[in-house]
């Protein structure tokens, strides 16, 4: 298992941390409004991924799993998503009155991307390198830009995107041997019809996450609200790295012991990121946000734990689509969609600091997770995964004893999660390295 994960994780990891530090760069480094003003368009860039995608994309890497003709499909499939962008381009037009809109301008280059088809066809390596190339290109020119004109950072981020992306759609096409260039029909957007209830749960998965910031600047100040997206960007990072182990499972997440290896898997990393906040709280905010988010553990902390949550039960969601129970899939995640807004807005009568949007993040998960349980009802599986949980929870006594030992510093941080990871290494390495097919 981990010898398929490895070069994945590495590209993965090395991308994702990437931006991350440098979202805490330009934060910490361009005007208050120019932030704001990438923010946004960094959740319409997250948000045009999500309904291009809608449930057409899910659906396409079920068929081209699988399908014997499936560089047909593709090009169906392609096409589609060229007529959704069509249709969405002239949203750019409201640049004119908020400038972060102007991120609809790309949305062809972003339905030209057939990522997906890389996945399902087996070469989940490459589709990690490009998604590497499509993180840390359009972040490090912002980067570097911010230093320079540090209110142009959301035309930096914008511009920086379309030929990343040109670039990388060229090259996954080269690598399926599938014509670039593809003619949109305008009889193909009607696939999207038919994948209207995944399209839902695609949807609702972007929205328990990066999507909470559509509503966020409605219930927060403007300063909160940022704390809340740098911390909901590293949580969506968590997520998108726990869906890429999926995609490189895809055709054998249908095995019991794949899908609860990748569960456990999920569920260590997701205890590191859990147990760093609460037990070296100071130093893991200073690392990944920057000091002057330090006011916002409480909702750092939070994230944490929802983090923990989705990480018990997210195979569920693949396996129930691959069944082709999708309309179970849409009502478990719709659910922790409205339970998410019902609480954030709730939560705004009573306060309006960012561990609202921190609660909502728990309570939507939380209730996606339990609308899971119930519809897969992964009940055998049950007791491997909550005594898998209790092992690994008990070496992190280390990161415990060093914090009350050394401190809430970086090096202590640092060292005590070296130590659990070889902890770790030494007592599951070879669970993880197994083939799935063992």
């Amino acid at each position: 298992m981990i010898r398929r994960l490895l070069p994945i994780a590495i590209l993965t990891g090395a991308g994702q941390l990437f931006s991350i530090f440098a979202i805490k760069s330009i934060a910490a480094n361009s005007a208050a409004d120019a932030f704001t003003d990438f923010v946004q368009a960094d959740a319409f860039y997250q948000l045009l991924l999500s309904v291009i995608a809608f449930g057409l994309q899910s659906m396409a890497m079920r068929e081209l799993v699988i399908s014997a003709d499936w560089k047909s499909l593709l090009k169906q499939y392609q096409s589609a998503r060229i007529c959704m962008a069509i249709l969405l381009l002239p949203i750019c037009l409201l640049a004119f009155w908020k400038s972060s809109y102007i991120v609809f301008l790309i949305a062809p280059l972003l339905a030209a991307n057939a990522d997906y088809a890389v996945y399902a066809r087996g070469y989940p390596v490459y589709g990690a390198l490009m998604a590497f190339l499509r993180m840390i290109i359009p972040y490090g020119i912002t980067l570097v830009i911010v230093h320079i004109a540090p209110d142009k950072v959301l035309y930096a981020f914008v511009a920086s995107l379309m030929p990343v992306f040109f670039i990388t759609d060229w090259l996954i096409m080269r690598r399926l041997s599938v014509t670039f260039i593809n003619i949109p029909y305008w009889r193909d957007i009607l696939l999207y019809v038919k994948s209207l209830v995944l399209g839902l749960v695609g949807l609702g998965q972007y929205m328990v996450g990066l999507g909470l910031m559509l509503l966020v600047p409605y219930f927060i100040p403007e300063a909160a609200s940022h704390a809340v997206f740098v911390g909901l960007k590293l949580y969506v990072i968590y997520k998108g790295v726990v869906r890429i182990i999926h995609q490189a499972y895809l055709r054998e997440m249908l095995m019991p012991k794949v899908n609860i290896n990748v569960d456990q898997l999920s569920m260590l990393v997701a205890l590191f990121y859990c147990s760093g906040l609460f037990f070296f709280p100071d130093a893991s905010v200073r690392l990944f946000f920057g000091e002057r988010f330090l006011p916002y553990i409480y909702y750092y902390q939070l994230t944490g734990v929802a983090a923990l949550i989705y990480a018990f039960l997210n195979t569920q969601s693949t396996i129930l689509m691959l069944q082709r129970r999708d309309r179970p899939l849409a009502i478990s995640t719709l659910t922790g969609v409205g339970t998410m807004f019902l609480t954030l807005i709730s939560g705004a009568l009573f306060g309006d600091g960012a561990w609202i949007a921190g609660l909502a993040l728990v309570m939507g998960e939380s209730a996606v997770s339990v609308c899971l349980y119930v519809v897969a009802k992964p009940v055998p599986l049950m007791k491997q995964r909550i005594v898998f949980v209790f092992q690994v929870s008990l070496f992190f006594v280390i990161p415990c004893l060093m914090r009350y030992a050394a401190g809430d510093i970086l090096w202590s941080l640092l060292l005590s999660y070296v130590i659990v990871g070889i902890v770790c290494a030494l007592l599951y390495g070879r669970k993880f390295v197994a083939t799935p097919m063992q």
